[in-house]
């Protein structure tokens, strides 16, 4: 027991605070539904998924990103093999809806974003599984009750095509964007509504409207999809655009026009997650898989792809990418009911219906 001076001490009465601590384990597990304390290392857990010999994941996560990870899990554990379906975010869910409602339950893990990930949450539809990966991550990275960590985080920058625009004049802050200079000159994402949600948690309600009423009138250009984003933006069709950090790094080391200022404040990041299924068939082996995909090992597959990963001990790719010197902020999760409500006022602003 590691007592007040944070030495390691022992514990007066061993039989009778055991028995307390157990109980306590008993009650949390009542309280909070079925939630899965056992870590995945557990011989138990390790032999069921031996027998199970398959994991079934519905990942958001394109192809070729996906495989590395499979790959180093079935390194670890080549006796369960992966069968990964690529979907989106929002057809995943309504195949596992339809799935559910059928009476039939193929998917194990499901890979999705943090707004799908809420909805679910709210339906049941997954079970509260705490890895034991969990220790190594920063607490606000966690779920309110501490049942999930995001796989990966997706931060929302400014990006510029640095042939159009010198870095001295590229926009370093968000109100930045409201100068005249940019007018028309503006790409956005018509989804990207969860950086109202996170406007409203820095700023506060009345300010985040504000601006963006004022955003509103810069004659955005409207394009559907972080990656075509960047990828028109690297092609010069506007000097601006919201897009994801590790989309400008990607384009930037192969040689294409395009960059982003880390100074933002803040950088926005949305959380992508794997659930495992509440009806998963191969349980065991998809704790397997969900711890590998939060272990260090796999996070550090994460980085090597230009990302800020979320796990405190992978070095980023490069010093730009580092943690340390970027002000970060993960948008909270939120009821379904209020975030519908960000979503009509952000398409209401920008006139999106």
């Amino acid at each position: 027991m590691i007592n007040g001076k944070g030495e390691l001490g022992m514990m007066n009465k061993p039989r009778r605070g055991f028995r307390r601590f157990v109980l306590c384990l008993f009650c949390l597990a009542l309280m909070s539904g079925p939630f899965a304390v056992m870590a995945a290392s557990d011989p138990k857990v390790v032999d069921g998924a031996r027998k199970e010999g398959k994991v079934t994941w519905y990942a958001t996560t394109n192809v070729q990103d996906a495989r590395p990870f499979i790959s180093g899990f079935n390194q670890k554990y080549p006796f369960v093999q992966v069968e990964l379906l690529r979907l989106g975010s929002s057809r995943a869910v309504n195949k596992v809806a339809t799935e559910a409602r059928a009476g039939t339950f193929s998917v194990d893990v499901l890979n999705v974003n943090d707004v799908e990930a809420t909805r679910l949450a709210e339906r049941g539809m997954f079970l509260k599984y705490q890895s034991p990966e969990i220790k190594y991550y920063p607490r606000h990275l966690t779920d309110s009750d501490g049942h999930w960590l995001p796989f990966k985080t997706l931060p929302h920058v400014i990006g510029y095509n640095s042939r159009l625009v010198p870095a001295k004049e590229a926009p370093s802050s968000f109100e930045d964007l409201l100068d005249k200079k940019w007018r028309g000159k503006i790409m956005m994402d018509p989804e990207d509504f969860r950086l109202y949600s996170g406007f409203i948690q820095v700023w506060g309600k009345e300010r985040a409207r504000k601006y963006l009423d004022t955003l509103s009138r810069q004659e955005i250009q409207w394009r559907p999809g972080h990656s075509l984003l960047a990828q028109v933006l690297a092609a010069g069709e506007a000097p601006i655009a919201l897009i994801f950090a590790h989309h400008a790094e990607i384009l930037r080391s192969k040689g294409a026009p395009v960059d982003w200022d880390n100074r933002l404040d803040p950088i926005f990041l949305s959380a992508n997650v794997n659930f495992i299924a509440a009806r998963a068939p191969h349980p065991n082996a998809a704790k397997l898989f969900v711890d590998f995909t939060l272990s260090k090992e796999a996070q550090m597959i994460l980085a090597d792809s230009w990302r800020i990963t979320p796990h405190p001990e992978v070095p980023p790719k490069t010093r730009k990418l580092d943690p340390k010197y970027l002000k970060m902020v993960l948008i909270r999760a939120m009821p379904d009911e209020i975030l519908q409500e960000h979503v009509e006022e952000w398409r209401k602003i920008f006139k999106l219906r």
